[in-house]
């Protein structure tokens, strides 16, 4: 990267023709995308491959045309190509659990995935014309050379999950993959420096936190309403609302359904015991899930965790580090994050876990935490506040709750100076509210140390066990969960092929840039300054450490779905070190290229909202799993009274299964898996007063069958 920082170059007046006509090309192009957008829409869908390019087209021609009407003409067509070269790069990778690169077989998919990218190479390589006659290695110095080797090399290791290739012995597959990743991210890293060599505009890069946080708010927002369309879409969501539900009526479980009705509404984490109907799920999140319910916006409560949370990041890395630069790119790094943006737009436990540790940090970092500059005692009363944030974190998740009081708490020892009343606050503040699982526990199971969910993987894996360590009988039965478990049991092995899984999912979904997100950190890692180390990175280091680590001893990773949400707890490290990684390039280049890179930055994090989000959104999020939408808006207005629904789909039930009232009161519907003509007709005569009704769900949405009885 010393090339980026060092290098200079006079485009020739021919480039900056050929620069004029791309970007006028690209303005063409959008304008036209523009105008038939609405038409693409409506014949294709969303989810068709070739309809999602349409919005980063239009986007990138209104992006690059603001550029270039400021009179940076060279500098848009740059972007304009590496915007447009991202798109094709994204066309060309598919698979939803383990995504690869796939060139075959040829489709317009592919060509035209293929024509982007060799439209960014041409204009890319025209550009930088004068600097190759030169010499590059020239410019860039042996030891830049080898650093720059060293950071591609590992781009491109981390660009493609191995856990495939391993599973089924595909390993040669695997190195070609990782030598085709290597040249995209090459010729990247080629566009990127193009734009730090020529005039471009100087945007800065400090902006309101209020702003940051809208961002986070209104993108958690998209992804939610427009691309999972507020339904769940995992398994682990359906019990949550269901859960949320019963609170909101002052209840931990309901009756048991007639044993008629059971099958239809049989799902994973329900279970039956004793005549009680049980989500067998942590009460932290369902908690502040039922305020959404209650105030008819369930879909509204993880955005708003999200923006908090940019927010107190913000606050809690100013005030521990003193540092503007870094505080307010870790707030820009978030608010356009792919992966931030999904796990805030879902339903998933893992934005309030976040949420819950951040605010613990930043009230300990209000009582003196941390603070920049010269240590103080700490405030007890903050540090009852920190507390109580992590206990709720653990009455949320329990290992995050665990480890990450365990390193807070440590670090608080560790402070200087200290006492032994903020210690014994900050102790207090996490048992008074993770006593809420505890409660809990007790309240279902008669027992505080066995959580439900133990007691319902007991019986649904009777030969297995979920929990950490190594041995033949930890995970799923065999084989039942294919490449997500690739293997029976859990070994170091198996331990070491997860986290290069994890690894390479972070690279891919944290930033969301082609370059692959460990660009940032990568830069950090390679030329940061690692003399000046404080005790807040210490301090965040330890908790990503700890959470890589800790997850080397559980079974799953949990890739599939946003990304690697078991990681998620450590987001803030992982921004954070890419803070620094940024910073410290530009602090390294003269003056007009360090002006230019905030610009660069921003159109990596555009590229992230505009390209790899609508790709994200249209062909993994949008009817995942086919989780199909549009029998909820039939439910809201009161179509089906009091009758049984029967609902029948291709996909997962739990669309229809969170619309219930867990009660299964008198005056409301009952919406159940369609369980054959014989079963069905036993639910039936189960509950006679009810009519009965029969939808299907698709991807078109929900139709209604004419009733059989009413």
């Amino acid at each position: 990267m010393q090339y980026l920082v060092k290098g200079s170059v006079i485009v020739p007046q021919l480039c900056v023709k050929s620069a004029r006509i791309a970007a006028t090309g690209t303005l063409v192009a959008a304008t036209a995308a523009l105008a038939a957008t609405p038409a693409a829409a409506a014949v294709a869908g969303l989810s068709h491959p070739l309809v999602w390019p349409i919005l980063p087209i239009v986007l990138t021609g209104l992006f690059c045309g603001f550029v270039a009407l400021r009179g940076y003409r060279d500098f848009a067509a740059l972007a304009g190509v590496f915007l447009l070269g991202s798109m094709g790069q994204w066309m060309l990778v598919q698979d939803q659990y383990f995504p690869a690169l796939k060139l075959t077989p040829l489709s317009l998919r592919v060509v035209f995935g293929l024509a982007a990218l060799g439209l960014q190479a041409a204009v890319t390589i025209w550009v930088l014309l004068p600097d190759i006659r030169v010499g590059l290695l020239r410019r860039i110095g042996w030891g830049g050379g080898l650093r720059l080797v060293v950071l591609m090399g590992v781009l491109a290791l981390f660009a493609v999950s191995p856990t495939l290739y391993v599973a089924y012995d595909f390993l040669p597959s695997y190195a070609v993959q990782i030598l085709l990743w290597g040249g995209l991210i090459g010729l990247h890293l080629l566009t990127l420096g193009g734009l730090l060599l020529v005039p471009g505009p100087d945007l800065g890069l400090r902006l309101p936190g209020l702003i940051f946080a809208a961002l986070a708010v209104a993108g958690s927002l998209a992804v939610g309403v427009l691309a999972m369309q507020v339904i769940p879409h995992v398994g682990d969501e359906v019990p949550y609302i269901l859960q949320a539900k019963l609170y909101l009526q002052g209840a931990l479980t309901a009756p048991a359904p007639p044993e008629a009705l059971r099958p239809g509404l049989e799902y994973y984490l329900l279970d039956i015991v004793d005549g009680r109907w049980i989500p067998t799920t942590a009460p932290g999140w369902p908690i502040l899930l039922a305020l959404g319910i209650a105030a008819g916006m369930p879909w509204l409560v993880n955005p708003l965790l999200t923006g908090a949370t940019v927010l107190l990041a913000r606050s809690f890395a100013l005030r521990s580090s003193g540092a503007v630069a870094q505080a307010n790119l870790v707030a820009l790094l978030m608010a356009f994050s792919p992966w931030v943006l999904a796990v805030g737009g879902s339903y998933m436990t893992h934005s309030t876990a976040v949420f819950m540790a951040v605010l613990a940090w930043w009230c300990l970092s209000c009582g003196g935490f941390l603070r920049h500059g010269e240590a103080r005692p700490l405030s007890v009363g903050w540090a009852v506040a920190g507390g109580l944030a992590m206990g709720w974190l653990f009455a949320t998740r329990q290992f995050e709750g665990v480890l990450i009081g365990v390193l807070t708490g440590l670090a608080l020892v560790a402070h200087r100076p200290f006492g032994w009343r903020p210690i014994l606050g900050y102790a207090l503040g996490c048992i008074a509210t993770g006593a809420i699982y505890l409660i809990a526990n007790f309240a279902i199971t008669g027992n505080p140390l066995v959580a439900p969910l133990a007691a319902y993987l007991e019986g649904y894996w009777p030969d297995t066990r979920n929990a950490f360590g190594f041995g033949p009988d930890l995970g799923p039965p065999a084989k039942s969960w294919g490449a997500l478990d690739f293997r029976p049991g859990h070994s170091p092995f198996e331990g070491a092929i997860n986290t290069a899984n994890g690894l390479a999912s972070l690279n891919r979904e944290a930033l969301g840039w082609a370059t692959g997100s460990f660009l940032a950190a990568g830069l950090a890692l390679t030329w940061g300054n690692w003399r000046r180390i404080t005790r807040f990175d210490l301090f965040l280091g330890l908790v990503l450490l700890g959470t890589i680590g800790g997850m080397f001893f559980y079974w799953f990773t949990g890739t599939f779905f946003v990304g690697p949400r078991y990681w998620y707890i450590a987001c803030l490290p992982v921004f954070w070190i890419s803070a620094c990684g940024l910073t410290a390039f530009m602090s390294r280049a003269p003056e007009e290229t360090a002006k230019r890179a905030g610009s660069v930055i921003w159109a990596l994090c555009l590229s992230a909202l505009m390209v790899f989000l609508p790709w994200r959104g249209a062909e993994k999020y949008h009817q995942y799993r086919e989780n199909y939408a549009g029998l909820e808006a039939l439910h809201e207005a009161g179509r089906f009274g009091h009758d049984l629904v029967f609902v029948t789909t291709p996909g997962d039930i739990g669309p229809a299964l969170v619309l219930n009232d867990p009660m299964l009161p008198p005056g409301k519907p009952i919406y159940l898996k369609d369980m054959g003509e014989a079963q069905n007709a036993a639910a039936a005569a189960a509950l006679p007063d009810r009519g009965v009704r029969h939808v299907t769900l698709s991807p078109d949405g929900a139709r209604e069958h004419p009733a059989t009885e009413n």
